[in-house]
């Protein structure tokens, strides 16, 4: 099937859309520093649709999910490490340290996630000789 000139057309008026709103965002841009910072930091690729302020609330969520997600690997990983164990090493409660939080309490505690556990932060068994 080829492309007929309304096809054309509207790839056109989309273009010259894009084109309109970048050039309103370059300009502000240019008048804000703190605008241009935060720009340069975004990686627009993976945000699905547009940049209205429904997307850029989605994104902000997703982007703060993912830093408390990581956050909360990088402190398994950390207790893992001075314990000496993997990740992967029973907690005292004896489940998994993967089976702990996803994210870190705001004091810094990674409980156990499954429900009929009651183990408030994870604190790796020891390692027996």
């Amino acid at each position: 099937m080829s492309t007929t000139s309304e096809d054309l057309n509207v790839m056109a008026q989309r273009a010259e859309t894009r084109r309109k709103a970048l050039a309103v965002l370059l300009d502000a841009v240019d008048g804000d520093r703190l605008l241009a910072a935060a720009l340069a930091r975004l990686d627009v690729s993976d945000m699905g649709g547009v940049l209205d302020r429904a997307g850029l609330d989605a994104a902000r969520a997703e982007a703060e999910a993912d830093a408390a997600n990581y956050a909360a690997l990088a402190e398994t990983q950390r207790r893992a490490e001075a314990a000496g164990v993997i990740r992967a090493h029973r907690c005292v409660c004896g489940h998994s340290g993967i089976n702990h939080a996803y994210r870190l309490t705001e004091d810094e505690r990674l409980p156990c996630s499954l429900a009929e556990c009651r183990c408030g932060d994870l604190d790796f068994a020891p390692v027996r000789p």
